[in-house]
């Protein structure tokens, strides 16, 4: 550490009860900012002595212990202030520190083993094929709802389900939609004309009043033939003792 600065040198004085300069020799005493400082005559040993500086400005204190002779309140004008302590020693420099030894080089890491090859993946199975559909049990009865059956579509654009061809009726050969189901031996079709595209009118429709005929509804499914009852659960054997 650099040492600390010695304070300057005092220009002006302010004494509270303290002696200063020559009126200091043969006495015990002390110095700050090169001014002499010691108690008054009255308590020559038996005072506290203090002293601050601020600049080139010194404040000296000296206050007598109580008990003395009289006169000493006489030398101390003032009360005195608080005493700042002396400034420290300067200490002497650091030494300085030692370098630090050099670190021994790392040993090198040691190479890895190279990963081993994966065996491929195996192929995936090729799917079987899905079954076809088998096909639909010849029609024992027909329910037409707007379409033309059997042998007058010959020459029309048709469509076959359970072995009936089916079609859209004249008045809309090109332009009307067909669907069919089938339940049983219970085929029905049902054909759409489109709206506009008929020749005398809108199919589905009373030529003598013009009112909209009434919406064909779709046979109802037949009966699903009952469940056959379950039969009961087998009694289970009892179970066998834990061995002891």
């Amino acid at each position: 550490m650099a040492p600390m600065p010695s304070p300057p040198t005092a220009g002006r004085v302010f004494s509270n009860g303290c002696d200063t300069g020559p009126a200091c020799e043969d006495r015990s005493s002390s110095m700050s900012g090169g001014v002499v400082l010691c108690c008054p005559s009255a308590c020559p040993s038996s005072c506290s002595m203090s002293s601050s500086q601020t600049d080139d400005v010194l404040t000296a204190t000296c206050a007598c212990e109580a008990g003395l002779a009289a006169g000493a309140a006489a030398v101390s004008p003032a009360p005195a202030p608080t005493r700042l302590m002396a400034p420290f020693p300067s200490m002497a420099p650091m030494p300085p520190m030692a370098p630090m030894p050099n670190m021994a080089p790392m040993a090198p890491m040691p190479s890895m083993a190279p990963m081993p090859t994966m065996a491929p993946f195996p192929s995936m199975p090729t799917m079987a094929p899905f079954p076809s559909m088998p096909p639909s049990p010849p029609a024992g009865k027909v329910v037409s709802h707007g379409c033309d059956t059997g042998s007058s579509c010959d020459g029309r654009s048709s469509s076959q389900s359970g072995g009936v061809s089916y079609c859209c009726p004249s008045a809309c050969p090109s332009s009307c939609s067909m669907s069919s189901s089938q339940t049983g031996d219970v085929m029905t079709a049902t054909c759409t004309c489109s709206k506009g595209s008929t020749r005398t009118g809108l199919v589905g429709t009373s030529a003598a009043s013009g009112a909209p005929a009434p919406m064909h509804f779709m046979a109802p499914f037949p009966s699903m033939a009952p469940m056959p009852p379950m039969a009961p659960m087998p009694t289970m054997a009892p179970m066998a003792p834990m061995p002891s």
